[in-house]
């Protein structure tokens, strides 16, 4: 009996928990000759006002510009006020009504407008979304012009936790080369309320793999866990040089 009040007491804890929600990309500023803005945005269909540790939300209010407010009241909807969160950000949700959040996440470069959903859909991870096994980023285009970038997260954010990562040409297999990628936990934005950050790495596939972008064009690349337990999230963003963005990630 003892036994079974505490599995009961621990399945009632880890259903209480708040779930993470990663945000990997929110950047607005310059890069690549040009200037790149995000937006993300949500729907709050709880039945109780969202907020997140650090956040800062527009909102419809009586003012024409809008109201800067912490929660995003139920039934409403609201927009992330931040610049730049390097290595992407951590929101936190009641677990029994996180998918009652409805988020859209856009990047782009000027002439187009995220703001006004004219942008690239990066994709919102769910605690569902991250894996302890291999993931696999199909036909990803290097070369020719394409900017090609592999970016790496840890929702539990492990400093120092590691990840074997592998090319190998579309059609193949057989790997040509790998690396050890190490995350590290970027510096904290925010001011009294840091906003929760995973653990991170990005590189670039040309920069890293030479040898491979000089034999072939399009590629798959595994990311595979080294750190025991680890949970994570990979992506890919291919940009070309036109600085439009097409997002690769697991499906």
């Amino acid at each position: 009996m003892r036994r079974l009040l505490l599995l009961l007491l621990i399945a009632t804890s880890a259903e209480a928990a708040d779930q993470k929600i990663l945000i990997p990309v929110y950047y607005n500023g310059p890069g690549a000759g040009t200037l790149w803005r995000t937006a993300l945005v949500i729907e709050n269909k709880m039945s109780q006002g969202f907020r997140s540790p650090g956040t800062t939300f527009a909102t419809q209010c009586p003012i024409p510009e809008g109201c800067f407010v912490d929660t995003i009241p139920a039934g409403q909807l609201g927009f992330l006020v931040l610049t730049t969160a390097p290595g992407g950000l951590l929101l936190m949700a009641p677990a029994d009504e996180a998918d009652k959040l409805v988020m859209r996440l856009e990047i782009a470069a000027i002439p187009r407008n995220p703001l006004v959903g004219v942008g690239t859909a990066i994709p919102i991870v769910r605690e569902r979304d991250f894996r302890t096994s291999t993931v696999t980023l199909l036909d990803v285009a290097v070369g020719a012009g394409n900017r090609a970038r592999v970016r790496v997260y840890d929702p539990d954010s492990n400093d120092g936790a590691q990840v074997r990562v592998s090319i190998r040409p579309w059609s193949s297999s057989a790997a040509i080369d790998s690396r050890t990628v190490t995350l590290h936990v970027l510096p904290r934005v925010g001011t009294s309320t840091p906003l929760p950050a995973p653990g991170y790495a990005e590189f670039d596939v040309a920069e890293t793999f030479p040898a491979a972008a000089m034999t072939g064009f399009n590629f798959n690349i595994d990311v595979e866990p080294l750190t025991s337990g680890l949970r994570f999230w990979a992506f890919a963003t291919v940009t070309t040089s036109a600085n439009d963005v097409t997002a690769i990630w697991p499906q």
